[in-house]
């Protein structure tokens, strides 16, 4: 088993702090909050339980609100740019395209599902092919750039919950699960599938290759474990104890990976030989958990927590 990283948890130094905007949502709690990066450089962050999307442009080390709208049911995880302001956004029992063009939220298309249903995450495999999912079924659609809609293509029943989609190199599906994982052939069977002794938490894939996950081990006091998991190879290579849950992985560049946690840490970690992971530095970056990360360029990441801000740092 490899160092923990806890025990690392020692700098008093943060990274270089570039911007903050604070009380983006009025709700301050335990809430699910994403942000990306659109295609023209703007921000988008979205609030499960404001189902409210805002979008800000980042000039002068300030982050300026540039729009904002209200949705009619919640976001999640679900929000994909299909083209550039072009928004697919899943909830519960609906799926909605937007076109945000001119700063003007207007409807292009709504698929209402007869069945309770709530569309976690959006993930595009090929040109215009997407898939999306619940925990019980992988829907696949076809963007049709032309006339502004999706159209279904198929759809995949796992045998699982699922946790979370990934594009393999060859624009395969990969489902984590549980307990492990699924990869699917063009076809939409099982290819592979690999099994973990414990349950997984959360799942993330660097270089359509590394498998990284958190899990648990009930003892006395809850465990948590991070393990990195080459799945070209179908062999682990390391195995990290930690202190809180990591809740989302961002690699940086070529040589660094960053990491936030569940009670406001940002981690960042070294890429040795062999995709061995080390710690450089943690620190205290939000008073809640860490809801989203993301890549804002080369050296700089921006999070959004359930504290109700949104942070951009820079790492050297």
């Amino acid at each position: 088993m490899g160092p923990g990283l806890e025990k690392n948890l020692t700098s008093e130094k943060q990274k270089e702090f570039l911007a903050c905007v604070e009380n983006v949502y009025n709700f301050i709690g335990d809430a699910f909050r994403g942000i990306k990066i659109l295609k023209d450089g703007r921000i988008i962050c979205y609030d499960y339980h404001q189902s409210q999307i805002k979008i800000y442009k980042y000039i002068d080390k300030n982050f300026i609100l540039d729009f904002e709208f209200q949705l009619e049911n919640e976001v999640g995880e679900s929000l994909y740019e299909v083209e550039e302001n072009i928004l697919l956004i899943g909830g519960f029992k609906k799926l909605i395209l937007y076109d945000i063009r001119n700063n003007k939220a207007k409807l292009l298309q709504k698929i209402e599902f007869n069945y309770t249903t709530y569309f976690v995450q959006i993930i595009e495999l090929s040109d215009g092919l997407i898939a999306i999912h619940n925990e019980t079924e992988i829907l696949l659609y076809i963007y049709d750039k032309q006339n502004k809609k999706i159209e279904k293509n198929g759809e995949i029943k796992p045998n699982n919950r699922v946790l979370k989609l990934f594009k393999a190199k060859n624009g395969n599906i990969i489902s984590g699960f549980e307990k492990g994982f699924v990869v699917y052939d063009k076809n939409n069977s099982i290819q592979t599938k690999i099994e973990f002794d414990n349950y997984t938490l959360k799942y993330d894939l660097v270089d359509n290759k590394y498998l990284i996950y958190s899990y648990y081990q009930e003892t006395k006091f809850y465990k948590f474990y991070v393990k990195v998991y080459d799945i070209e190879n179908f062999i682990s290579l390391q195995t990290l104890e930690v202190k809180y849950l990591l809740t989302e992985i961002v690699k940086l560049n070529d040589n660094l990976l960053i990491a936030s946690d569940n009670n406001g840490n940002i981690f960042e970690l070294t890429i040795g030989n062999n995709f061995q992971l080390s710690t450089k530095d943690i620190f205290r970056a939000h008073e809640g958990s860490i809801t989203g990360l993301c890549k804002f360029d080369d050296n700089k990441v921006l999070s959004i927590s359930n504290d109700g801000s949104i942070k951009l740092w820079e790492f050297n």
